[in-house]
């Protein structure tokens, strides 16, 4: 993984786990559901997600796809069936096969409508290809994405870039960047006051076309001139101004120097 690269080029299919649980997060979340399992037909929890809260209802209605899971995979496989949408007295479920032996279940406590219904059915066979290729460990590489159908292909590019997201908010160089942008609006209260340092850092950075958690020493000096003589200088004045020059450019220079 390169930081001048946006996404993750993963040849190491031990991203592939980390892969499978994002995929079942954004599921979930994407269609506001009780709960999301990847489960065999014997009845086995290969890998879950849900939100934090957990209602005696989801456990009912868990329960019930537990008993009832063999003969619906049965259904599924016999009738060549996408899908399966049950209806319980405690919710619904919809179950699409990812592969021989394993199963999406998808738990909807609240009631939706067929409209809802018809647009959690399409991601959720979407995602049910997505994790067959995750479960067979093959990399996100544009060979292996060959053949898949556009809307698939688009889910595998978004976890590429997700995963990129999230791991690199883990390492150094992100953390070092949060601390210079914290420095720099400390130093923009000083003069131009609490209020409205969120709004300005913001406009800077969109007009610089700049994202903080990617810049390197040029573009953080970049930012901080940018700053000087767009928002203190027209306001302040030009005395301000070169002192803040003077005084800044240096400090933050240091301050990167350190980093290195």
């Amino acid at each position: 993984m390169t930081l001048k690269e946006k996404s993750v080029n993963i040849e190491n299919v031990a991203f592939l786990k980390y892969l499978l649980k994002l995929e079942l997060r954004r599921l979930c979340e994407k269609n506001h559901m009780a709960m999301i399992l990847l489960m065999g037909v014997g009845g086995q929890v290969f890998a879950l997600y849900h939100p934090p809260k957990i209602t005696k209802k989801i456990h009912r209605l868990f329960n019930s796809v537990k008993t009832n899971l063999p003969y619906i995979c049965a259904q599924l496989r016999n009738r060549r069936m996408e899908f399966s949408i049950q209806r319980y007295i405690h919710g619904t479920t919809i179950m699409a096969e990812v592969n021989m032996g394993v199963v999406l279940v998808c738990l909807l406590t609240s009631t939706s409508n067929v409209g809802e219904l018809n647009e959690m059915v399409s991601s959720i066979l979407i995602a049910s290809k997505v994790i067959n290729h995750i479960l067979s460990n093959r990399a996100l590489t544009d060979y292996n994405k060959k053949g898949y159908a556009e809307k698939i292909n688009h889910e595998l590019k978004e976890l590429n870039r997700v995963l990129f997201e999230e791991l690199f908010h883990k390492t150094s160089r992100y953390q070092k960047n949060m601390k210079i942008l914290k420095e720099i609006k400390g130093k923009l209260e000083s003069v131009l006051g609490i209020g409205i340092v969120e709004q300005v850092i913001t406009l800077a950075l969109n007009e610089l076309g700049l994202s903080p958690r990617y810049m390197v020493k040029k573009d953080w000096l970049l930012l901080v001139r940018h700053l000087i003589e767009t928002r203190i200088r027209p306001t302040i004045g030009d005395v301000v101004a070169e002192r803040l020059i003077r005084n800044w450019i240096p400090e933050i220079e240091n301050k990167l120097e350190s980093f290195l």
